[in-house]
């Protein structure tokens, strides 16, 4: 890869994978005297940024769209283009995260793209993580923080597609997970109003935004 065409993110991996060694040993620290996962993620005193239509990181987020196999519920590749007109369109909304920590910055890691269909009714054409930040429920706090969104904007309804692949097996189940009715052969739909869609009080992480 050209070095005009690294982002931030390709940088920085060398002390991202140094962080998360850090973690690792915190975590056998703490389960060591008896801790559970959920205290090893108190511990890390997590912080996780939602912005929404942002033209400045459009590399990153086609990036994503190209490299994320494993938690990525259907799995397009948008060029930068493509990340452009989507966030240009006022029917869409191009959502990401950072997640930082005790330990540092992982970056943007995570995108959601989600299209208007009707007045009280969206759909959730892309959702996606890196895997960098897999185990640390962010996923969840970023769902929630979009349902949030939506329904300042009186979307009541949201469909979303799961299509397998030979590697995204670990998403087979988030959306049902996640208070997501089968609708149809991989087609899901959730009610935004569903109790757990409530805002994340109750995950280790503080969420800021969008």
């Amino acid at each position: 890869m050209p070095p005009e065409d690294l982002t931030d993110e390709d940088l920085q991996k060398t002390a991202m994978y140094a962080q998360e060694r850090q973690r690792k040993s915190q975590q056998a620290d703490l389960e060591a005297d008896g801790a559970s996962v959920e205290d090893y993620l108190q511990s890390l005193n997590m912080k996780m940024r939602v912005s929404m239509d942002d033209a400045q990181v459009v590399a990153r987020l086609s990036q994503l769209t190209q490299k994320t196999n494993q938690f990525n519920l259907t799995t397009p590749r948008y060029s930068e283009a493509d990340i452009e007109q989507k966030i240009s369109d006022d029917k869409t909304s191009v959502f990401h995260f950072t997640l930082a920590d005790n330990f540092g910055d992982s970056g943007i890691v995570g995108l959601a793209i989600v299209e208007r269909q009707s007045e009280d009714r969206a759909h959730l054409d892309t959702f996606l993580m890196s895997c960098r930040v897999i185990g640390r429920r962010a996923e969840e706090a970023f769902l929630r923080t979009i349902i949030q969104t939506l329904r300042t904007q009186n979307v009541k309804e949201l469909t979303a597609e799961y299509i397998p692949t030979r590697k995204n097996m670990l998403v087979e189940t988030f959306l049902p997970d996640n208070a997501f009715t089968e609708a149809g052969e991989g087609f899901y739909l959730t009610n935004l109003k569903d109790a757990a869609h409530a805002p994340g009080g109750d995950l280790p992480i503080e969420i800021e935004g969008p």
